[in-house]
């Protein structure tokens, strides 16, 4: 997208933009009409023009989160600092589809400077006394937030055992903060491969075509050192990479980038496309199975015994 095409997009999307939060405090005081829910009437645009749900105002914001969100998705870095600026004073829009568009484009070209903003929003989408909340924002606006802290300097949390992701599917960031939170894990939005190395994990789930290839080869030459024959040092000395690996968009048929990974048998687990429902219904079935009764955290060895389990 060219540097015109998205000032054009923020143009429209400034364009009778109101915060929600004013927008309920003046529909509760009787300064704005409140068009009601369902499709708003050629009556109602007549009578009020520059009403911000109209169907002319609300449409053409909508349109224009939703170029964000779609250029977004062809970025791998974050949007200029000058795009960030405008897309969060607009991500409290009093219409819920440009919020959840902007929520999304956050999540896929957000910085840390989004991560204040996206607070902001995933407070009011839950609070109880705040008209029009979506769950669908809430799930953006809480899978963002989090991919966006990841941005800057990653902490671990301690007591709680780190599952590591690295794609850029929301639904599925989205379903392992559900797990996370569920299981006492410590989600970690990952954007780089090296974090692969760097930050211990109890499970990885990696979308390898989102990788840089540099950074990918890194973390394959890594797993190669790690079970390299050293001379004068004894065959037990060497300690290869047991963490739990689940590839996505990897189907056993297409090695790509993933062939010869230097990695133990029953630690590599492949999917294919659209495989999200499938990966999460299965990594909360293998969480489960390691709780069982006990409140004994989880452990690498353990998804990875209840991983295997399950996939015979």
């Amino acid at each position: 997208m060219t540097m015109a095409e998205t000032m054009d997009l923020l143009r429209s999307l400034r364009a009778g933009m109101m915060p929600w939060p004013e927008y309920e405090r003046r529909v509760a005081d009787g300064q704005l009409v409140d068009p009601g829910q369902g499709p708003v009437m050629r009556a109602f645009e007549a009578a009020h023009p520059e009403h911000p749900m109209t169907g002319r105002n609300r449409t053409r914001r909508a349109e224009a989160a939703n170029g964000l969100r779609d250029a977004a998705r062809e970025r791998t870095e974050p949007f200029p600092p000058a795009t960030l600026e405008v897309i969060h004073a607009c991500l409290l829009d009093c219409c819920a589809a440009v919020r959840s568009s902007l929520a999304l484009a956050l999540f896929q070209a957000g910085d840390e400077s989004s991560v204040s903003p996206l607070t902001e929003l995933l407070r009011l989408e839950s609070s109880a006394d705040m008209p029009g909340r979506s769950n669908t924002v809430r799930r953006c606006a809480r899978a963002a937030l989090g991919r966006c802290a990841t941005r800057g300097e990653i902490h671990s949390q301690p007591g709680r055992p780190t599952l590591l992701s690295l794609g850029r599917d929301v639904d599925l960031a989205a379903g392992l903060d559900d797990l996370a939170k569920e299981h006492r894990l410590h989600h970690v939005q990952s954007h780089t491969a090296t974090d692969l190395i760097g930050l211990p994990a109890v499970v990885q789930v990696v979308d390898p075509a989102v990788c840089r290839a540099d950074e990918w080869a890194t973390f394959r030459s890594y797993l190669e050192d790690l079970v390299a024959v050293v001379p004068d040092l004894p065959p037990e000395s060497m300690a290869p990479d047991e963490t739990p690996l689940l590839l996505l968009n990897c189907p056993a048929s297409d090695d790509g980038m993933v062939a010869g990974l230097a990695k133990p048998e029953g630690t590599v687990f492949r999917f294919g496309a659209n495989a999200t429902d499938t990966i999460l219904h299965l990594l909360s079935q293998a969480l489960a199975d390691c709780h069982g009764t006990g409140m004994e955290p989880v452990t690498r060895e353990m998804i990875r015994g209840a991983l295997d389990v399950l996939q015979r």
